[in-house]
């Protein structure tokens, strides 16, 4: 990834905080929070982690830090590792799980790490060969 002024790229090839222009050089984005504004610097494409996109493409703080949002105060959906409450919170995963929900109250993963297998709700320890 290149920073400001440097080499052209493509589009999602600038460091963190850049996007790419119609010149196909980096530009620092102008809103605050923002990951990647390629084509225009004022509007931003992707926001950092614990931020989430409003509509005008500007980045707006979320409900928590491991939170992806939509509105500001939100949380749609929680970074990996974590997994959504019913009150709109991110909680950790249990042990082995990489993705897991908690909206009906109790965990239920959704995907296990490597070494571990889903057992109903839960994922479990492979045995070791």
């Amino acid at each position: 990834a290149v920073g400001e002024g440097q080499m052209p790229c493509d589009a999602g090839g600038c460091v963190p905080g850049f996007g790419v222009g119609n010149t196909g050089k980096c530009w620092k984005c102008q809103p605050d929070n923002c990951k990647s504004c390629d084509w225009d610097p004022s509007r931003c494409s992707e926001c950092d982690a614990g931020y989430g996109l409003d509509s005008h493409a500007l980045c707006r703080r979320c409900k928590q830090p491991e939170c992806i949002c939509s509105d500001e105060g939100g949380c749609d959906r929680c970074i990996p590792g974590q997994g959504l409450t019913a009150n709109g919170t991110c909680v950790q995963c249990p042990e082995g799980c990489s993705t897991c929900d908690f909206t009906s109250g109790s965990a239920r993963c959704g995907s296990c790490d490597a070494g571990f297998a889903r057992i109903g709700a839960a994922c479990k320890r492979g045995p070791l060969h």
